[in-house]
C-alpha cells in the first residue's frame, strides 16, 4: 500500500482548548499520532462512559489533547494543542503510565525526596494568636422552579474543564432566566453593548447559541433533563421529560 493509500484519520487542532478548531487550523493525522494517555468521564447519574480526553503527540513530538463522545455513537469532540508542561501535568495525574524518555528528566524534576536543605533557613510562618472561627457562607438554593442541582453540575463541567458551560449554569443559580448581555459579558468576555448593532447582535447571539448547544451537549451526555436556549435577548431553560 503506498502512502496516498493508507487510511487516515483527520483531525483540526486549534490553539485554545475553549475555542474549536476552524477550517484554517491545522490538522494531523491520528493514525500517525501516539495516544500516550486516556482519561474517561463517567456519567455522575447513569455510571456510563460518556466521553474522554486523550493526550497524544505527533510525529513531530507536538502535543495536543482531543476528546471523544459516545452521544449514541461514538463520535470526535475538539483538539488543542499543549505545552510540554501541560503534557508532564497529566503524566502525573497518571503516574501508571509509562511517559517518553525526553519527559522522564521534568517528571523526575519533581521528585524532591533527596533534595537538599536550603542555604539560609527559611523564616518561620507565624501563627496568629486567636484565629477567629470561620463562618461557611450560606448556600443559595436554586430556584423553586428547577430541582436540578446547577452547582453541581457546574463542578462536574469544570472538572471536565468544560469551563465556559459551567459559567453559564453558576450564572443561572437561583434565577428563571439571564439577560444575553450578562452572558456574552461575563461568559465570553464581551463589551456591554445595551443598545447593539443589529450585526453586533447577531455576532453575540451566535457566540451565546454555539456555547448553548455545547452545553444541551454535556447535560444530554450526563443524563440531566435540562435544556438551555436563547430567546430575544434573554437564555431561558426549562426541564424536558425523562
Amino acid at each position: 500500500m503506498s502512502e496516498d493509500d493508507r487510511p487516515r484519520q483527520w483531525l483540526r487542532v486549534s490553539d485554545h482548548a475553549e475555542i474549536p478548531a476552524g477550517q484554517g487550523s491545522p490538522r494531523v493525522d491520528l493514525f500517525q499520532c501516539r495516544t500516550w494517555i486516556r482519561e474517561a468521564h463517567w456519567c455522575r447519574f447513569s455510571r456510563q462512559l460518556i466521553g474522554q480526553d486523550c493526550l497524544a503527540r505527533t510525529p513531530g513530538e507536538r502535543w495536543f489533547v482531543y476528546t471523544s463522545h459516545f452521544r449514541g455513537e461514538f463520535g470526535w469532540g475538539r483538539a488543542w494543542w499543549v505545552s510540554r508542561g501541560e503534557a508532564v501535568e497529566w503524566f502525573l495525574r497518571n503516574p501508571s503510565v509509562e511517559p517518553p524518555a525526553d519527559l522522564r528528566a521534568e517528571l523526575d524534576g519533581f521528585d524532591a525526596t533527596n533534595e537538599p536543605a536550603p542555604a539560609s533557613p527559611r523564616k518561620p510562618i507565624e501563627a496568629p494568636a486567636e484565629p477567629e472561627p470561620i463562618q461557611a457562607p450560606p448556600i443559595e438554593a436554586p430556584a423553586a422552579s428547577s430541582p436540578v442541582d446547577f452547582a453541581m453540575i457546574a463542578s462536574e463541567l469544570r472538572k471536565a474543564r468544560r469551563v465556559r458551560q459551567a459559567q453559564i449554569l453558576e450564572m443561572a443559580i437561583g434565577k428563571t432566566e439571564l439577560e444575553a448581555e450578562d452572558v456574552a459579558f461575563q461568559v465570553h468576555g464581551r463589551k456591554r453593548k445595551p443598545k447593539p448593532t443589529p450585526r453586533e447582535k447577531e455576532s453575540r447571539d451566535k457566540t451565546i447559541r454555539g456555547n448553548l448547544d455545547r452545553l444541551n451537549g454535556s447535560l444530554e451526555d450526563m443524563g440531566i433533563p435540562l435544556r438551555f436556549q436563547l430567546a430575544g435577548n434573554r437564555v431561558t431553560w426549562e426541564t424536558i421529560p425523562a
